[in-house]
């Protein structure tokens, strides 16, 4: 790990703060550590494991107050959010529709003690294929309208399609991703059969100071078990972002799933479904990754046992291009060429021309009358991209 900010970070969550060589510091450094912290989503966590461990005497008051701001600014967040989800799950409950709650939303307050220590954006849940309309009816309901032409895609293109994007909740600040998929569509080769995850749940149960929240009294919804929980959010983490672009957080999930959770694992099937959805190699990436962040602990010989599985040489020639070095153009190149003409037409053209409520979430403006500012930097930003990208291939020719 190069960054020395983010090495400290690992050594503190890891539990070992004293192998960080703290006087060596300088005041740029603690500056430059809490901005690391707070872009990887783990100033909170930073600021709950010195307050439990101590303060190192060199640490400033500076970034102690940085800390704690992204503690309570969370914890305020994401009350509303479970606020949220209590409201969404009440409705979809009614509606009779079975519901997984997915990624952050499932983590915080399961994994964590406290919700105010795992930042969320936005809202995740799973409902079955054939119940995504009356699931948006019902979201609808409570004050949730469309953010994007997702569901343009669904309705253009199902195969391609995995989710459509509502908005809602306290002043619009809420964002809620109802999927029907979890890793790209039936076209993608990504994209594992989901009724095994659709097995793979166990009852919701609510922790980290969430039982004050009436919403969540007798909820019949799902989360997915530790087996089927590490799976998705290895393969997820390593899809939709990539190592070079991931936040320490989602790392950070892992490494709590695997050692809160190493006797709940059926380590047999998470290989066996591995291999079966193609995913050894990116399953062995995510867990390396985190093993070297945080020393986590596996099963013995449980990483060769991946090494040498069908199908992880082949996953390394792919992760040379996609996973590290792959641009954003090159990949969208690739989903361009999943899709039918129709389909083609649409993601070009949502790619260039969002709708408000996407660029907002994906920007987010400050002062909002800014917004018209952001599409000519969408644009410049996909130029840009495509410079490097055909430089790329006119090298390697």
């Amino acid at each position: 790990m190069p960054d020395p900010h983010l090495h400290a970070i690992c050594r503190v969550l890891s539990g070992h703060p004293d192998q960080v060589e703290w006087a060596s510091f300088a005041p740029s450094d603690w500056e430059r550590l809490g901005k690391v912290a707070q872009v990887h989503g783990v100033a909170p966590l930073l600021y709950d494991t010195l307050k439990t461990t101590g303060w190192p005497e060199q640490v400033p008051g500076s970034l102690r107050s940085v800390l704690q701001a992204a503690y309570y600014r969370t914890t305020a967040r994401n009350t509303v959010l479970y606020q949220e989800l209590g409201r969404i799950l009440a409705a979809l409950q009614q509606a009779e529709i079975p519901v997984v709650v997915l990624k952050g939303a499932a983590l915080a307050c399961t994994l964590y003690p406290e919700i105010g220590l795992r930042p969320m954006v936005d809202i995740d849940v799973l409902v079955p294929y054939q119940d995504v309309e009356r699931a948006i009816q019902a979201m609808r309901q409570v004050g949730y309208v469309y953010v994007t032409a997702s569901m343009r895609a669904y309705g253009l293109n199902r195969k391609y399609a995995h989710d459509a994007l509502l908005q809602g909740g306290p002043e619009g600040g809420v964002f809620v991703e109802i999927h029907w998929r979890l890793i790209g569509g039936e076209s993608d080769k990504r994209s594992p059969p989901i009724a095994w995850f659709w097995e793979q749940t166990i009852p919701f149960t609510i922790s980290g100071g969430l039982s004050g929240i009436s919403e969540f009294q007798d909820s019949p919804s799902l989360q997915l078990t530790p087996s089927a929980s590490l799976l998705y959010q290895a393969a997820h983490l390593m899809f939709q972002h990539r190592p070079v672009w991931a936040s320490l957080i989602w790392f950070y999930d892992l490494h709590l799933l695997i050692t809160r959770h190493a006797d709940r694992i059926e380590w047999d099937e998470l290989l066996k479904q591995a291999q079966a959805f193609q995913w050894i190699g990116v399953l062995y990436r995510a867990l390396v990754e985190t093993q070297k962040c945080f020393g986590t602990s596996f099963p013995p010989r449980f990483l060769e046992t991946l090494t040498s599985s069908h199908g992880f040489r082949a996953y390394c020639e792919v992760e040379r291009l996609f996973l590290s070095k792959q641009t954003s153009m090159e990949v969208f190149w690739g989903e361009l060429t999943n899709l039918t003409w129709s389909g083609r037409c649409y993601l070009i053209w949502s790619y260039l021309f969002p709708d408000p409520g996407y660029m907002h979430f994906r920007y987010r403006p400050d002062p909002s009358w800014l917004l018209p500012l952001c599409y000519p930097y969408r644009w410049l930003d996909a130029l840009r991209d495509g410079i490097v990208t055909i430089t790329r291939k006119v090298r390697q020719h």
